[in-house]
């Protein structure tokens, strides 16, 4: 082992090659200062500091291993094609000429153990180009940009490490990269924690994320996401964003978001598992754009919108499952026809407990609706619901309403027209049911409304207070019509027809332009789905002269759908090719444009 002066850093470096192997330790010196230095080591090293702090531009390991302690340094070390263990140590404020804290490139490897890094304009830490970075009990903070930027098949393995007031994203995983994150917290005033783009895998565990600016993870294009026993709270927007992704979120706490909790968007596919969402102005679970999301053994509440939406060609799987305490609907299903309820308890929705639209389909079975609500099940524009087993209770209007061209099949159901108060004790009243009373004065569109033309049966059910209930209505209709030839819809007020003034955000039609332009106030949601109303829009055909009707995109197809919120229209097909790769209109390029087909109101 050899013993030097500080001051004598640059010469021993210099001639490091006459130092291989050993261990050398760097005593007290009075100041120096190295910031326009850059020194390079290219030899196998193990370096110990005195706790001084020094400065020097930047320190280059290059093909060599290299250990260092207790190093104290403003400034940056870059790592190619080398290996550097780093204990103890500060690294911070960079030379603004240069780019990043720490850099691993070209096949290296850095571990850092009981470190910080902080202080610059631009990026904390770097892997590059197949380098693998491991941090342990480190801590990264005011940093302007990315505080770890992971590119080119890299990877990062992050564990009892903080991100404290990184005003970019904490972590950023590109370019086929993988990050194993385990015991870390994320919290000051990041935009993000992570953001994952193309990149292999991301490993997120017994973490906490708060106070993001923006969503707390974009991941899009990821083949493997797993989250475990994790908290998120105090996000500025949705919690986790998903996109392309397959992915497993499990035992995990989201909170106070201003958006939704966790949004899975096309065509993603992920488990979400023994989860705790609550108190988001967007509904906690969001499952779009073809995707398809499983939901298991979850307590979901308080949201400022619906529970759980399914919507635009997606399917979900619901069980075991409590949501309570929603403002518009516990679950909400458009334009998706492969969702199942099962053994499920939805309580307390401000309007209904399940809604279904837009030829949409659901299968419930063995669940439980309880208010208080308006509605347990509320079904229109062509959609469908088939339920078993399940018990209805304690709605203000209707435990069934089924209105403009909502369908209907439901078996062994228990049907109760009795109030239930909020904060009641819903398990008391279910035990003091009296099966044997009869009330002639029970009005049965207090069990069923029916307000469509298309079908209903309800078969070998049993509603309090009248006995067995059974119901057939419009048995020999049709399944109501979609795209071009869709039952258009007409106007509340005058009955004509409404097709040509549609809300932007759900596209439905309630009013006529006459009637739409007369109102000295506009509605703020629409009557049907409830979904704000930013505006209306009549559709614009986009066909060529000779080609009325007939989509601009392949020339073949009836446009049979039109986009929001531009008005632009086009066929179905074309439709789903286009947006499953882009967020824009075709023809006017508006941003975060979707498709909605035409659908039946009678």
């Amino acid at each position: 082992m050899s013993s030097f002066p500080l001051d004598q850093l640059p010469n021993v470096i210099s001639q490091c090659n006459e130092y291989k192997d050993q261990s050398i330790t760097f005593t007290h010196s009075p100041d120096i200062d190295l910031s326009t230095e850059e020194l390079t080591i290219n030899n196998d090293l193990t370096l110990t500091f005195a706790s001084r702090e020094f400065s020097c531009k930047r320190i280059f390991i290059c093909n060599c291993k290299v250990e260092i302690h207790n190093l104290s340094m403003t400034g940056s070390i870059t790592v190619d094609n080398g290996t550097l263990t780093l204990y103890d140590s500060t690294i911070k404020n960079p030379n603004n000429s240069i780019d990043y804290i720490l850099v691993a490139q070209k096949d290296s490897t850095v571990t850092a153990t009981n470190c910080t890094f902080s202080g610059t304009k631009h990026f904390g830490i770097s892997g590059d180009d197949h380098s693998f970075l491991f941090l342990d009990h480190c801590a990264l903070s005011d940093i302007e940009l990315y505080g770890i930027v992971l590119t080119c098949y890299s990877k990062l393995r992050c564990t009892h490490t903080t991100f404290i007031n990184l005003e970019s994203d904490s972590i950023y995983v590109a370019d086929s990269c993988g990050a194993n994150i385990l015991h870390c917290e994320f919290s000051g005033s990041q935009k993000r924690a992570i953001t994952v783009k193309n990149g292999e895998y991301l490993v997120f565990d017994n973490s906490i994320v708060k106070n993001c600016t923006l969503s707390a993870f974009y991941i899009s294009c990821c083949s493997q996401f797993l989250m475990t026993e994790c908290k998120i709270i105090d996000c500025s927007h949705t919690a986790i964003y998903l996109e392309r992704v397959l992915g497993v979120i499990k035992k995990t706490i989201i909170s106070r978001c201003n958006g939704n909790g966790v949004n899975a968007s096309h065509s993603s596919k992920i488990l979400i598992t023994k989860c705790n969402l609550s108190h988001t102005t967007f509904p906690p679970i969001a499952i779009c754009e073809s995707s398809f999301g499983s939901i298991k053994k979850c307590e979901i509440s308080d949201s400022d919108m619906s529970g759980v939406i399914v919507r635009s060609n997606s399917q979900a799987a619901i069980e075991d499952t409590t949501i309570q305490n929603i403002k518009l609907f516990g679950i909400s299903i458009s334009d998706s026809r492969e969702v199942t309820v099962k053994r499920s308890l939805i309580i307390k929705c401000d309007n209904s407990a399940i809604a279904v639209y837009n030829n949409s389909k659901i299968k419930v079975k063995s669940t439980n609706l309880v208010g208080p609500c308006l509605y347990g099940i509320n079904t229109f524009t062509g959609g469908f619901v088939n339920a078993i087993d399940t018990a209805i209770l304690g709605m203000s209007k209707s435990a069934i309403w089924l209105h403009h061209s909502g369908a209907g099949l439901f078996e062994k159901l228990i049907l109760s027209a009795a109030l239930i108060a909020a904060g009641a004790n819903i398990p008391e009243i279910v035990s003091n049911f009296d099966f044997e009373k009869r009330d002639d004065q029970i009005e049965r569109d207090r069990l069923i409304l029916n307000e469509s033309k298309r079908f209903l049966m309800c078969k070998d059910s049993f509603a309090l207070g009248i006995g067995h209930f059974e119901l057939e209505k419009n048995i020999e209709s049709e399944d109501p019509p979609i795209g071009v030839n869709a039952i258009k819809g007409k106007c509340q007020k005058c009955g004509d027809d409404a097709s040509s003034c549609i809300y932007t955000r759900c596209g439905h039609t309630v009013y006529c332009r006459k009637c739409w332009d007369a109102l000295e106030t506009k509605p703020e949601f629409c009557e049907l789905c409830l979904m704000p109303v930013s505006g209306v829009v009549a559709p614009i055909n986009c066909s060529h002269e000779d080609e009325e009707g007939i989509c601009s995109i392949c020339f073949t197809e009836q446009s049979d759908s039109v986009i929001l919120p531009c008005g632009h229209t086009i066929c179905w097909t074309c439709a789903c090719q286009w947006f499953g790769t882009s967020m824009d209109c075709p023809f006017c390029r508006e941003k975060n444009a979707r498709p909605q087909r035409f659908v039946s109101y009678e």
